[in-house]
């Protein structure tokens, strides 16, 4: 069924989840209408049958001509014109039958220990004698009302005859003007019913689609209404209209149901979830004497809406059922989801894993039975718990039984759905268990199984290439776990074992083979594995499933090399299909002392190996084993072999393959002539190739010749001349991958030798024609936090900047390398500030210029949601603003700002302008102000504070900007808080459900503890209060936050000067949705706070506490009560991690509840809780 649906068997009805929920919350109200009162004993009619009857009693003599096909109220109209209130009389006494049925009982029922609201439009009292015969207490009811003297419709409880009632028949709505009055003219009754359906969840029940009644009652459907508005209706009936008016049909079969429906409402409000687990337990006990209404109850209990309930009854059930009976009987009566559906409900889980570990291992043939008989196969999820079960079995079970269940549910295997994925962890428990070979491989083989799947390219995202996936990769164990067990089984068995591992990757190619459409496909998935032995460049935690099959399959070989099938099992690898199997071959081949060293390299010639990138690391190693001990003919042939594979020595590609090979057998024969020969002629074209300390196998396998890392530049080496020749030599040649090695070896340089740097760039650009890419390259390298502070080296670098002030890329290079000089610690900025000054004038000189750079490099960030701070910090505007903040805070200028802004004022004209347009720059530069508000506000600088201000009133995205950089700002001063305080406050009502608004409503929190009186404190935050529940919850963080700062004596001072009493607006809805969270962090502390937080969580709770977040917390340390306690306990219990409830002290304090000191309601709603979550229960709270 639906999760917002629930099945109620006894009635075949599908009744929707709210409407459960709402009788559970005291949130609900019946509307019975005049089928209700047309059940047996007394059966009264509808009305237009009681229409029907007036007519006949009072109209004897047809004095009336009243048209049959008019509606009943204008007939009746017609009829009180002629005979007045003997009509309103007549009508009583025909109304007066006031003997309940049963659905009157059971309609009363439902709402068991809670408030009864029932509206009525019949004008007999069968819910009177109804409610007497069921002794309900009169103060149950709360009251009968009678139209047009009714109740507030948001607050009524009791009964309403919203149509009047026999008792009083001139009150009675009977005709087209009664019906005008109580919903049109006076409106009384659409006035209830606004209130009453936009307040409480409704169902209709004995109305017909097509009654009058119903029209009217339409007309007090508000939009908020819909979706909290059902009726009952007859099956086959047309429901468009009435679903038009926003009400949902619930269909049932017969009229005859009804009272059935009723019935089990009831029963499904009345029991306790204790009560609801007894009957459940003797039901297990005795799955086939318990009665069919026991049973009916079982099912409606396993289906209840709470999957936490659903969870506790299965488990009780489980824990009580006495044989496999239990399981049988669940399936006849449709509760066998836990064996044939893929689900991953707390009752399916609870219930599977009870099957499974019962009767899986002893009982597996009567599981397969019922299987067969319900002609249905197990789902992946029960044969997870089945494998879990196997690779779990008791202590003491009989050896044979469990090797014939792992036999009888490896048959079975293929039902695991690949989303299972903790199979894989099972699958290997049973491997280290297994004693028979032969099953060993069924499971074995399952856990590495794989599947082809269609992914993008891995350079082209448009191009689809296969790739296998292996099922069980994120989830399998380390090998060790399971491998010595496999390899002692498989060991007798090796030739039964190798070749299985071995077909399996030949399986692998054949998957990918049958959808390539290249003649050889590549075989890519032999490149995850580095090397064939363990090696530290091996990723086994990636392809895990992969890593393990090969690790087992070169183990198991290694096994069989001390055997009489060592040939056959290197020969089956080399002869393979698959890239892996080759490898594994090779390197058995390598471990082989049996080997004959010249026919090692005779195969590798002879089969071509070294031209298969993916072998070549494994036919690297075999070589280096061998070719030392080879004779010098195969010696000489190898080489050969090399040379035709690798033919063209001038093409680099090719070179460096030869190179490869033969620098690393050199290293196994350092005296071979051959070797030595070729390797001179190699380094004779190519003399920067460099010999490797060790094979890097990564290189090996997936390139065939590898990267050559860039020389590094001695600090001796590193002089203008040389890098000129350098540079020079290189731009002759045209090779730009050493161009690029020249600038990575001139950036390590320059960050390692930053003194020196500054001499090679100050000469470079004192030549002629110096090249300006060179220059940018090592001027933007630049690293001013190294430089030494004790030399003149910052006056030496700067003045360089300032040389460069007419070259506007080299300026730009420099000015961005300055960056590291503004986060420096150590630079002493005193002697250096009419440096800065001069770059400002730079600054101003290339203003249009750095807009465009800007621009031009942000173009995309115009929107409202960009991080403008973000693109302050890498614009070119952070460095010049930052400069001008340095100096103005400089000893110079500190006691002189009128000075400072003389002498800067042609540079903050230029972004005073800027600030206004709308542009990248401009935006940046409203960023950067707003980070450094404190400063620029201290400053004063002419025309720009005020241009600023305008801004943060503005609507457009510089204001976007500038709030974006204020909302990084660190603090804020008394006077930029002045500054910024009005607009600060207009913005965040203005724009509420931005992330960046609740940067700004903790500096506004902040802001207004510091700096605000009392009175202006409250004014401020109880308009954040009041905001979105987004702002609000920001606001009391950042309170939350500033009281834990204070002392518990400035805490209580504070609450109970201004802030206690504001805190309950934050718990209004829809506030306490996310600040209920903050308000459930104060648990935690130890201050006034606490009390604060369990006062308005315990008057706030409700079902929408679910979605909070709760501290753990030692529950002892509340030092709570009775009721308050209760509360509290309720919260965590439904709140918190079940792993955590211990930790709390939960069972401790629930030891502490006296069930006669607490609410009863409170005190089953507790009980019900702990059951939930299964927690032991105090003996007392069974009685």
């Amino acid at each position: 069924m639906s999760c917002d649906s629930e099945y109620i068997p006894t009635a075949s009805i599908t009744m929707p989840k709210e409407i459960i929920d709402a009788l559970t919350n005291e949130n609900f109200v019946i509307f019975a209408g005049a089928g209700v009162s047309m059940q047996p004993p007394e059966n009264l009619g509808s009305f237009e049958d009681l229409t029907k009857s007036i007519f006949n009693e009072v109209d004897v003599i047809h004095k009336v001509k009243a048209d049959e096909e008019k509606p009943c109220e204008t007939r009746l109209e017609m009829l009180v014109d002629a005979y007045g209130a003997k009509v309103y009389d007549t009508c009583a006494r025909l109304m007066g039958k006031n003997k309940p049925s049963v659905l009157h009982k059971n309609i009363l029922k439902c709402f068991g220990s809670h408030p009864i609201r029932i509206v009525t439009t019949n004008f007999d009292e069968k819910f009177e004698r109804a409610a007497d015969d069921l002794k309900i207490a009169p103060q149950s009811m709360d009251g009968i009302y009678y139209g047009p003297a009714l109740p507030l419709g948001d607050q009524f409880r009791g009964l309403v005859h919203l149509h009047g009632s026999v008792r009083s028949p001139d009150q009675m709505i009977l005709t087209a003007s009664d019906f005008g009055k109580a919903y049109v003219s006076k409106a009384w009754a659409s006035r209830f019913l606004v209130d009453l359906f936009s307040t409480y969840t409704v169902l209709f029940v004995g109305y017909s689609l097509n009654d009058i009644l119903v029209r009217y009652l339409a007309r007090s459907i508000s939009p908020e209404s819909k979706n909290h508005l059902f009726v009952l209706a007859k099956q086959g009936a047309s429901t468009e209209e009435i679903k038009s008016l926003g009400i949902t049909p619930v269909p049932f079969r017969e009229f005859e149901d009804l009272p059935v429906i009723f019935d089990s409402l009831a029963r499904r409000i009345s029991y306790s979830l204790y009560e609801k687990l007894m009957i459940v337990k003797e039901v297990a006990d005795q799955p086939d004497k318990c009665s069919p209404a026991a049973w009916n109850d079982t099912v409606e209990f396993l289906s209840d809406p709470s999957e936490n309930v659903r969870g506790a009854i299965a488990k009780a059930y489980a824990d009580s059922a006495c044989g496999f009976e239990a399981v049988h009987a669940l399936a006849e009566h449709g509760m066998d989801s836990f064996l044939f559906e893929n689900t991953s409900s707390n009752r399916d889980s609870t219930l599977a894993w009870w099957c499974a570990k019962s009767f899986g291992l002893t009982e597996p043939l009567s599981l397969l039975w019922l299987e067969s008989e319900q002609n249905r196969p197990f789902s992946s999820a029960f044969m997870v718990q089945i494998l879990h079960a196997l690779g779990n079995p008791p202590d003491g079970l009989d050896s044979t039984i469990y090797e014939k269940s792992l036999a009888l549910w490896a048959l079975k295997l293929n039902l695991l759905n690949p989303d299972h994925q903790s199979a894989g962890i099972n699958i290997a428990e049973i491997l280290t268990k297994c004693t028979s070979p032969r099953v060993c491989i069924s499971y074995m083989r399952k856990l590495f199984e794989a599947r082809p799947q269609v992914n993008s390219g891995y350079l082209d995202k448009d191009s689809k290439r296969l790739e296998l996936v292996f099922t069980y990769d994120n989830t399998l164990p380390e090998l060790s776990f399971y491998e010595d067990s496999v390899i002692k089984q498989l060991r007798s068995e090796s030739m039964q074992g190798f070749p299985t591992l071995v077909s399996i990757f030949e399986e692998y190619y054949d998957t990918l083979s049958a959808y390539e459409t290249i003649e050889q496909p590549a075989d890519y998935f032999c490149f995850f594995r580095a090397a064939i032995e363990e090696h530290s460049q091996n990723h086994k935690t990636q392809n895990p499933v992969l890593n393990s099959q090969i690790d087992l399959a070169r183990d198991i070989g290694l096994n069989v090399l001390s055997t009489d099938s060592a040939d056959s099992a290197i020969q089956l690898c080399l002869d393979a299909r698959s890239n892996l199997a080759k490898r594994i071959g090779i390197f058995l081949l390598s471990q082989y002392e049996n080997a004959n060293p010249s026919n090692a390299i005779a195969a590798v010639i002879s089969r071509k190996l070294l031209g298969n990138i993916a072998l070549r690391h494994e036919t690297f190693e075999l070589l280096y084993k061998t070719y030392p001990k080879a004779d010098e003919e195969h010696q000489s042939e190898l080489i050969e072999y090399v040379l035709t594979e690798y033919p063209d020595l001038n093409n680099r590609s090719d070179a460096y393959g030869r190179f490869n090979l033969f620098s690393w057998l050199e290293k196994a024969a350092p005296s071979d002539k051959q070797l030595r020969a070729q390797l001179s002629k190699i380094r004779s074209v190519f003399p920067n190739f460099m010999t490797r300390d060790y094979p890097d196998l990564l290189s090996y396998t997936t390139s065939s010749w590898g990267y050559e890392p860039y020389e590094k530049l001695s600090e001796s080496d590193f002089t203008a001349r040389n890098i000129l020749i350098k540079y020079s030599a290189i731009k002759e040649s045209g090779k730009k991958f050493q161009m690029d090695n020249l600038f990575d070896a001139l950036h390590y340089a320059v960050a390692n030798y930053p003194s020196r740097s500054i001499s090679v760039i100050e000469e470079i650009s004192t030549e002629a024609n110096a090249p300006l890419e060179l220059l940018e390259s090592m001027v933007g390298s630049i690293r001013w936090d190294k430089f030494d502070s004790a030399r003149n080296i910052f006056q030496r670098a700067l003045k360089l900047v300032l040389r460069f002030s007419n070259r506007k890329e080299l300026f730009l290079s420099a000015l961005n390398s300055i960056s590291y000089l503004i986060s420096g610690n150590t630079v002493n900025h005193d002697s250096l500030v009419m440096y800065y000054l001069r770059i400002l004038d730079v600054c101003a000189k290339h203003w249009d210029w750095l807009r465009e750079r800007c621009d031009n490099g942000q173009a995309e960030e115009l929107g409202n949601h960009c991080d403008w701070f973000n693109s302050y910090l890498n614009s070119t505007a952070f460095v010049p603003l930052s400069l001008y903040l340095i100096a103005s805070d400089t000893p110079q200028f500190q006691n002189n700002l009128k000075q400072f802004r003389q002498q800067t004022s042609s540079f903050v004209q230029k972004i005073a302008r800027e600030i206004n347009d709308d542009t990248c720059f401009g935006k940046c530069l409203c960023a950067g102000i707003g980070f450094s508000l404190r400063a620029w506000v201290d400053i004063q600088p002419e025309h720009l504070l005020s241009n600023y201000h305008a801004i943060l009133a503005a609507d457009n995205y510089n204001a976007v900007a500038a709030w974006d950089g204020i909302s990084h700002a660190i603090s804020l001063s008394l006077n930029s808080w002045c500054y910024v305080k009005d607009s600060l406050l207009i913005w965040i009502q203005q724009q509420q459900k931005s992330t960046r608004t609740t940067r700004l409503v903790a500096m506004l929190t902040r802001g207004t503890v510091s700096f605000e009186s009392a009175s202006e404190r409250k004014r401020i935050i109880n308009i954040c209060a009041h905001c979105s529940p987004l702002i609000a919850t920001a606001c009391l963080q950042s309170i939350t936050e500033w009281m834990n700062s204070l002392s518990s004596a400035e805490q209580q001072s504070e609450l109970d000067e201004w802030l206690g009493e504001l805190l309950p607006h934050f718990a209004e809805e829809p506030q306490f949705w996310k600040c209920g969270a903050v308000f459930s962090s104060w648990l935690e502390s130890g201050s006034a706070l606490n009390m604060h937080a369990i006062k308005i969580l315990s008057e706030h709770y409700d079902e929408k506490c679910e979605q909070l977040s709760f501290p753990q917390v030692d529950l002892m340390q509340l030092k709570l009560k009775d009721d308050l306690l209760a509360k509290i306990l309720i919260f965590y219990i439904k709140n918190t991690n079940n792993y955590a409830l211990p930790g709390m002290h939960i069972t401790e304090s629930i030891q502490q509840i006296d069930p006669s000191r607490v609410n009863p309601s409170l005190f089953n709603c507790l009980r019900d809780q702990a059951l939930q979550q299964q927690l032991e229960l105090p003996a007392e709270w069974n009685c």
